[in-house]
């Protein structure tokens, strides 16, 4: 098709830019969404990529001072070859938060709310066993929704009028004059 070809161009690219630019890190995300085991989607287009990306990986070996990293949720999902020797020979597993260290992700999120809503020790303890499974970003996520679920509780609920940029007789603008947002004849919300 049209852009058959242009992901193991883009590849190749960056690695020459990595190489003209030395000492570089590359470094790939959600790694195996680019490299999956060849035959496992039997997809052509991902076979050549995954292609491509071992002939320049062996080829860094003559290139100097270029280092790939890699990160995946999803490892025995990779092409088992950028895993030999050579290639990706170091593989470093990141595992989630145990219990102390949970209480501890939950702390540093919530140290900055103010004392009478900061949770106590013993509460924390509680949601780091309740929490088991839980990475940290969820963590941070789970102190994020707790701070809106408390705000919501002693607010009410948020209306549109609110988000339109102040609620009550505030909704009521009139056109052009302030916030980006105003609630629609339906009740929606609606860019400006």
């Amino acid at each position: 098709g049209k852009f058959h070809g242009d992901a193991e161009r883009e590849l190749r690219l960056l690695f020459e830019h990595a190489e003209a630019h030395q000492p570089a890190v590359l470094f790939f995300d959600e790694f195996d969404g680019l490299a999956p085991a060849r035959g496992g989607r039997g997809d052509a287009v991902h076979s050549s990529v995954v292609s491509t990306l071992l002939a320049l990986m062996d080829g860094l070996k003559d290139r100097g001072r270029v280092v790939v990293l890699a990160a995946t949720n999803c490892p025995d999902a990779l092409d088992a070859a950028l895993r030999r020797p050579g290639r990706f020979d170091r593989e470093l597993l990141f595992t989630l938060p145990g219990r102390a260290d949970r209480g501890e992700i939950l702390r540093v999120h919530t140290r900055r709310w103010p004392d009478a809503a900061r949770p106590s020790d013993g509460m924390l303890s509680t949601l780091a066993r309740a929490t088991e499974g839980f990475s940290a970003a969820e963590l941070a996520a789970l102190a994020s929704s707790a701070v809106v679920g408390a705000a919501t509780r002693a607010l009410g609920p948020v209306s549109d009028a609110d988000i339109a940029g102040g609620g009550g007789d505030k909704a009521k603008r009139e056109e052009g004059e302030g916030g980006a947002l105003a609630a629609g004849g339906d009740g929606a919300v609606q860019n400006c």
